[in-house]
């Protein structure tokens, strides 16, 4: 009984964490990631990809239901550099880096597999990767009226989007008070 009654406030505590998780759990944390496959969901196919830059979009295969069209579908830490994170600190942004045949191998996979869409998280820097850029320039174009803070979506110039987003409507601003930017 003494060992019950010394244990309940960890108890106690690990029941309230739980508490915190599971109610934490109930709202999406990647609203912008469902965005984006909502936009991919009604203009691909079944025999469509989707392939997509950086860890903060990995969600989208999810949402999006769509399979990449290679092998690397998470290319962190093959074409780009790791995490730096620690308990202490925060991670450094990632960026492209030049490491064996796996830069040549995943474009010339997108090139030969031609995803539907392509999706680029801003929090992963790919300036260095010039194959990948062209590819993009080349084969692509962002869909239009779609801003968001985290991605970029680009679909392929010959994939036509039968249901694009639309654009917002003006926000209108309540007299007397200035837009906040």
């Amino acid at each position: 009984a003494g060992l019950v009654a010394g244990a309940w406030p960890a108890v106690k505590k690990d029941r309230s964490q739980l508490d915190r998780i599971r109610a934490m759990r109930q709202h999406p944390r990647d609203r912008e990631a469902q965005r984006v496959a909502r936009v991919i969901r009604p203009n691909s196919g079944p025999d469509d990809t989707v392939w997509v830059w950086g860890r903060w979009a990995w969600p989208v295969y999810f949402h999006a239901d769509q399979r990449a069209p290679t092998r690397l579908y998470k290319v962190l830490g093959i074409v780009t550099t790791n995490l730096t994170n620690t308990w202490r600190r925060p991670t450094k942004r990632t960026a492209f880096v030049q490491r064996g045949p796996a830069a040549k191998k995943l474009v010339g996979d997108l090139k030969a597999g031609r995803p539907a869409f392509i999706v680029v998280s801003r929090n992963e820097d790919y300036r260095e990767f010039k194959a990948f850029k062209r590819l993009l320039r080349e084969g692509y174009r962002r869909v239009p009226h779609l801003r968001m803070r985290q991605f970029v979506l680009y679909h392929r110039k010959d994939h036509k989007l039968v249901k694009p987003p639309k654009p917002h409507p003006a926000r209108r601003l309540k007299k007397g008070k200035p837009r906040r930017r």
